[in-house]
């Protein structure tokens, strides 16, 4: 059987794998439980900024889904700001952020924004749209 056909009626996210960093427990395992629905894995989890750059060093995930502020003082951008030099990632950021922010998270390469992760809907679609633009990205950069 084709490879394509294979994961017909898999999850948009099926085979992805994925590092979740939030202050916020309850939002780990809400995020961790919409990637599990989409047949993502969730390889690490982190509390904390600087566990989220050593993890995501380490595993080398497919996607980043980090908050934009966290109790350690390196919050998303920060961390994208250290992961991306070193392979290619998507980072996606959660929560709300002024303008300055959003500017300074697209000059760093964020891959996309979340407002408002509390649908899991919402979340699996911007994971999505995110990874899309960022394989458009990536392909830019090799043509």
């Amino acid at each position: 059987m084709p490879a394509h056909m294979a994961n017909a009626g898999r999850g948009v996210l099926f085979g992805k794998t994925a590092v979740v960093c939030s202050a916020d427990i309850d939002r780990i395992a809400d995020i961790q439980e919409a990637l599990c629905a989409e047949d993502a894995t969730v390889v690490a989890t982190a509390v904390e900024g600087h566990s989220a750059a050593r993890l995501a060093l380490d595993r080398h995930p497919d996607v980043i889904i980090i908050d934009v502020r966290l109790p350690d003082g390196i919050g998303g951008v920060d961390v994208a700001a250290l992961v991306l030099p070193q392979f290619e990632t998507c980072v996606l950021l959660v929560g709300d952020a002024d303008s300055a922010l959003i500017d300074r998270a697209k000059r760093v390469g964020i891959s996309g924004f979340v407002p408002d992760p509390t649908i899991a809907g919402a979340i699996v679609d911007s994971i999505n749209t995110a990874l899309s633009r960022f394989r458009c990205s990536v392909l830019d950069q090799i043509h």
